[in-house]
Formats: structure tokens, sequence, C-alpha cells
């Protein structure tokens, strides 16, 4: 171990960070969920993404949407984060981690069996909270409280 940090040195891995770079066009692409009746071509790329029983349920009220909309402002917050605070002297969209997200998330999918441009049977609802309580929960330096304890 070196330092006080806890990281092995040794385990470090460069990883590029996407959101860095994305516009806002891509952004909104990528991570903007759409909402059901926008259009009809919104409608038909939500149909695709999830099952049957969600999409049925995604008249999304007030709250619903107001949750999506404030998980993407969150997301460009983060972004401008990024590109104004922690990256600001840099002009690589590399950093260096103890972990690798990417396959982090590339073998949950295969742990789990999720195969590509399957439906989801995840309400949005589910997943913003589900995210919150996770952010909540994270212990970012070794010995501190999480926000939960």
């Amino acid at each position: 171990m070196y330092g006080e940090d806890g990281i092995a040195g040794e385990s470090i891995e460069d990883v590029s960070i996407d959101l860095l770079k994305a516009g806002d066009k891509d952004l909104e692409n990528e991570c903007l969920f759409p909402h059901k009746g926008a259009s009809e071509a919104q409608d038909r790329k939500l149909s695709e993404a999830v099952d049957d029983e969600v999409f049925q349920s995604l008249d999304l009220d007030t709250v619903q949407l107001r949750a999506i909309q404030a998980e993407f402002r969150g997301i460009q917050s983060d972004r401008e984060s990024l590109r104004n605070d922690i990256m600001r002297t840099t002009c690589d969209d590399q950093i260096h981690l103890p972990i690798n997200a990417s396959r982090l998330i590339t073998n949950a999918k295969s742990q789990f069996k999720i195969k590509p441009n399957s439906k989801s049977n995840l309400k949005p609802e589910y997943v913003t909270s589900a995210l919150s309580q996770l952010l909540n929960s994270l212990n970012v330096i070794p010995g501190a409280k999480s926000k939960n304890n």
C-alpha cells in the first residue's frame, strides 16, 4: 500500500471518461430518458427498450418526470464538474483509477445474463431511487461515515 489512501499503486488503470467529452446532444441521446407520448419516434424507441408492463406504466406523473429530469441535470452537473474542476488542467479524457467501471458493468451484464438489446423490466422511479440510495451509502474516504451512518 502506498500512502494512506488505501489504493495499491500496482493496480491503477488508465480509464477513459466518455462523459467528459460528450456534447449536449450526445449527452441527451445517451442519458436523457425519453418520456412516453413526446413523439412517435420516442415511443417506438421506448417500447424497444422496456417490456410491455413498464411501457404501459410510463404515463409519467409529475413526480416521476421531475425525478428523471433531476437525474439528468445531475449528470450534466457532474460533466461540468469534471470539465471545470476535477480535470481542468488536462486535455485528456483519461484518469488513473483503482477500478475500471466499464469492465464492472460488462462483468455484471455477463454475470446476470443481460443480453444486448434485451428489454428492461426496471421502472424509472425504481432506478432513480436505487441509484440515490447507492450514492448515499458510498464511503469515499476510508474511515469516514457514509450519509446513512
